[in-house]
């Protein structure tokens, strides 16, 4: 893929996840995608478009987040070929109380104008401490 047509397509998807656009985001999710999470989450992988959809948009986001309040604030988006790598920083209403805060670097592949593999990384520590799950 050129690097023109797939940062127009990162920035699509981007604009239909923040919006909460199931239908946008599912059309450009391929059959097979795979979202792979930091290894410290202990989450995932989701594999396949439906469970990818469900996570991303809603899903179970919504039992930890107070998604009406999710605020994703894009740092700097680098596209080369069919890869584009997202820099953001993530704040949020806690479903429990409080407030989180994180930085994020999200991978994206894109073949054939969808999106075949994510994967992220976060400080999982920070995100486990402001969640209140992390046991001393």
């Amino acid at each position: 893929m050129k690097t023109e047509q797939t940062r127009a397509l990162i920035e699509r998807f981007l604009e239909a996840r923040d919006a909460s656009d199931r239908d946008t985001v599912a059309s450009m999710l391929a059959d097979d995608v795979v979202w792979r999470l930091p290894v410290g989450s202990g989450l995932g992988p989701y594999e396949g478009r439906d469970v990818v959809l469900d996570a991303l948009v809603g899903g179970a986001g919504g039992t930890i987040f107070k998604l009406e309040t999710m605020h994703r604030t894009v740092h700097q988006i680098v596209v080369e070929g069919g890869s584009a790598v997202v820099f953001l920083r993530n704040q949020a209403e806690l479903v429990k109380g409080g407030q989180y805060d994180n930085e994020y670097a999200w991978h994206y592949e894109f073949e054939d104008d969808r999106v075949v593999s994510i994967q992220h990384y976060a400080d999982t520590l920070n995100a486990v401490k402001q969640m209140g799950l992390l046991k001393h």
